[in-house]
């Protein structure tokens, strides 16, 4: 008797609890017959990087909500027409970085206007940010830059030789300490 008790008020806490978790989830409508591709916080607002509903990799809109997701602002066509991909995101001093097709690109008004940021690099396709605080690193194909200009200057990191050999597309690059982890291709590796 004593372990049906258990049994009952463990299936009541389950039940509680689960529809509690579940309670919270709603779905976010993003501008109409868009397809999402990906999703970025920055500074308290909702960055959205999104497409037409069946298009392909990468997306060519960049949505902005500072309203929790209530509404959506398309900045796209703050974007130079070059443009055609974006790729990723980060927050830096202030100032909002995207990383494109055409370089990288920064906005000190959410996205309302955006200036070239690329003195120095001699790569097109920038795949990743992420700051430390102190530098911004960018990863291109086969290269990583950083930054202790809020862009304005980019210096290539010079990497061991075996190590370039092994870069392509660099995906990802996470910082830690005086660690500055990087995920190319499907590799991750520490530098």
């Amino acid at each position: 008797m004593k372990a049906a008790k258990h049994i009952l008020l463990l299936v009541i806490i389950s039940l509680f609890t689960s529809s509690t978790v579940y309670a919270q989830w709603e779905k976010l409508i993003v501008n109409g017959d868009s397809r999402v591709f990906n999703i970025f916080t920055v500074n308290n607002n909702l960055f959205v990087f999104a497409g037409p509903t069946g298009g392909s990799y990468p997306p060519t809109q960049i949505l902005l909500s500072t309203d929790d997701g209530n509404s959506f602002t398309n900045l796209s066509q703050s974007l130079p027409d070059s443009v055609t991909g974006l790729y990723t995101i980060e927050w830096h001093n202030g100032i909002t970085f995207l990383g494109t097709d055409n370089g990288i690109y920064a906005s000190s008004d959410l996205g309302s206007s955006w200036i070239k940021k690329n003195k120095g690099i001699n790569s097109k396709y920038n795949y990743s940010l992420t700051s430390d605080g102190d530098y911004l690193y960018a990863g291109f194909t086969g290269s990583i830059y950083r930054s202790n200009d809020n862009g304005d200057n980019w210096e290539m990191l010079e990497l061991p030789l075996n190590l370039q050999l092994e870069l392509s597309i660099i995906r990802q690059i996470e910082r830690s300490d005086s660690t500055l982890y990087v995920l190319s291709g499907n590799t991750p590796m520490n530098i």
